[in-house]
């Protein structure tokens, strides 16, 4: 919900077009919507919260998520701080 936040009060700050990728040299490349620019992460990242609960239960091994848990549950934290140090970078 931070992400969102954070997307929000940066949204009327932001230029219609919002740099989203940059060359092997630093230069822009590729541009964006403004929206994009304040809430295509924290979509991403919902959209990554929601696979991490549902691969589980798709997984035909199922049984083996019990022995790693606790790897598995620091993964998906370590994924979702990536995506916010991203917005934050972006």
């Amino acid at each position: 919900m931070a992400s969102f936040g954070l997307g929000a009060y940066f949204y009327p700050a932001l230029p219609d077009r919002v740099p989203s990728h940059w060359n092997i040299y630093g230069q822009i490349d590729g541009y964006s919507s403004r929206f994009f620019g304040a809430f295509g992460l924290p979509l991403m990242n919902i959209g990554l919260y929601v696979l991490f609960l549902i691969t589980p239960y798709l997984d035909p091994k199922k049984k083996n998520y019990k022995a790693f848990e606790g790897s598995y549950w620091i993964l998906r934290m370590v994924m979702h701080i990536f995506m916010i140090g991203l917005q934050l970078e972006y």
